[in-house]
């Protein structure tokens, strides 16, 4: 059981960064504009994040480490720069429609 509560915070923590209010936002507005045609996309992204999800956990715990300690140990230099800039342009794009919607609102608050 104490296994159990030593991983719900940060399993609350990536449930609730998963589930924000852009995602939910940006789902409702591509669902406005096909009907329920993306529907099982939406489904299909939830179900994924959860595997993944799962499968850091268990690899954390299984391990003591973490995914970026398992690269190290296991990939050249090469590779590991190459995925270094993989998940800068990630993060980068999943953060700009952050900073856009920010810019957005506030130029509308500006301008009252």
């Amino acid at each position: 059981m104490k296994q159990v509560w030593r991983f719900s915070g940060p399993g609350a923590m990536i449930s609730t960064s998963y589930l924000n209010s852009g995602s939910i936002e940006a789902n409702v507005e591509s669902g406005s504009g096909a009907q329920f045609q993306l529907l099982w996309l939406n489904l299909l992204t939830a179900l994924m994040s959860v595997l993944l999800q799962r499968l850091a956990l268990r690899l954390g715990a299984a391990s003591k480490h973490h995914l970026a300690q398992h690269c190290t140990t296991f990939y050249c230099l090469a590779p590991r720069y190459f995925k270094w800039a993989l998940m800068e342009v990630a993060i980068l794009s999943c953060d700009m429609q952050n900073v856009i919607g920010t810019a957005v609102a506030l130029n509308i608050l500006s301008r009252a």
